[in-house]
């Protein structure tokens, strides 16, 4: 068996709501519209694989121009060479940002063809640890209303998590104290019993984060993520030294050596790689030796379907992040989409990723 082809195109939801965290730029009054890369691994016998991933601007020219044509014409099954051959091909532009995710997502597409082929869950391919993750619901975005805000937490734990994430450092954290009402205010609505977490993406400074985290702390606030910019590692471990609310960080590493010198530093007391930017699940797998050689567990980031598959075979794995903005996308995708029940989340039987395409989607 060899690769043909590998196809690409971009889904786009045209009236998809476009959100704020702490460190978005304005967005134009009206904007709408979401994006995604979608590609396909075709092989000469039949059988192909997908996945879908990010799609910043030049991804998926990535693909088109520098991927794929260097793995025309290779065996699928050999996937970790493949990887190590991507990575060296973009190393003249950058082995992070729109590279790799343009390389993240190939992977996770030669992992579902795999899993295809061979019949098989792409979490069995690994070694299946757990049948279901813990699922964590996330949103709670710096753009919405107060009373947005709470309504989203609260549905979230009436669809039964228990345990919710939103958004702070509004505007580059000049909005301290109206980061502080709304943490209350959703602490309140969904009640002690749930774990609440909160995500400034990098929007406070040292001193500022390591203050604000102890009214946090005070509003029963129990994971921190992303205080400060994540290249700031000194930064981060410094938070982390003052802070009385555990920190997170790990979204923006695009290799598993950059996970390694977040452990090494000391900055996090969690690591949330991102299964689309660290290298598809092949990056996983190198992240994963890395949490568990610190003795740190493992939060998935976004990328919630393909976080499924690798989360059941990651020892040390805590929890999946469910993003409702994302589930509206996914649902438009697929035809049929697992959905967290109790607060467990279950990957599909099917083979691979268990996803298939909703029947008519325009993937020019």
């Amino acid at each position: 068996m060899k690769i043909r082809e590998i196809r690409t195109g971009i889904l786009l939801h045209p009236g998809a709501r476009l959100v704020e965290d702490g460190t978005t730029p304005p967005l134009p009054r009206g904007a709408s519209g979401r994006r995604q890369l979608w590609v396909e691994v075709v092989t000469d016998e039949g059988p192909s694989g997908f996945a879908i991933g990010y799609a910043p601007p030049g991804a998926r020219a990535v693909v088109d121009q520098c991927l794929g044509p260097a793995l025309i014409g290779q065996d699928p099954y050999i996937v970790g060479e493949l990887w190590a051959e991507m990575m060296w091909l973009v190393r003249d532009f950058g082995r992070g940002g729109v590279a790799l995710q343009a390389i993240s997502t190939v992977d996770v597409a030669l992992w579902d063809l795999k899993g295809r082929v061979e019949g098989q869950p792409v979490h069995a391919l690994l070694g299946t640890i757990r049948p279901d993750v813990v699922a964590y619901a996330s949103g709670g975005f710096t753009s919405y209303s107060s009373a947005e805000l709470v309504s989203e937490m609260r549905g979230y734990v009436d669809a039964g998590f228990r345990a919710v994430k939103m958004k702070v450092g509004k505007a580059f954290g000049t909005c301290e104290d109206e980061d502080l009402t709304r943490v209350a205010a959703v602490a309140d609505a969904v009640g002690p019993d749930v774990e609440l977490y909160v995500d400034a993406n990098g929007a406070y400074g040292v001193e500022q984060a390591s203050r604000i985290s102890e009214r946090f702390a005070s509003l029963g606030v129990r994971l921190f993520e992303e205080p400060v910019p994540p290249q700031d590692v000194a930064g981060l471990a410094a938070v982390r030294r003052s802070s009385p609310v555990p920190v997170a960080t790990g979204e923006h590493e695009y290799e598993a050596s950059g996970l390694r010198r977040l452990a090494e530093a000391g900055a996090a007391d969690v690591l949330q790689p991102d299964v689309l930017r660290i290298g598809g699940v092949s990056g996983w797998r190198q992240a994963a030796a890395v949490a568990a050689e610190h003795d740190l567990p493992l939060m998935s980031h976004a990328a919630q379907l393909a976080s499924l598959q690798v989360g059941c075979a990651t020892p040390g794995f805590a929890a999946a992040e469910h993003m409702g903005i994302q589930t509206e996308l996914d649902r438009l995708w697929y035809r049929e989409i697992p959905e967290p029940r109790a607060g467990r989340w279950e990957p599909p039987p099917n083979p691979g990723l268990g996803l298939e395409l909703s029947p008519g989607l325009d993937v020019g």
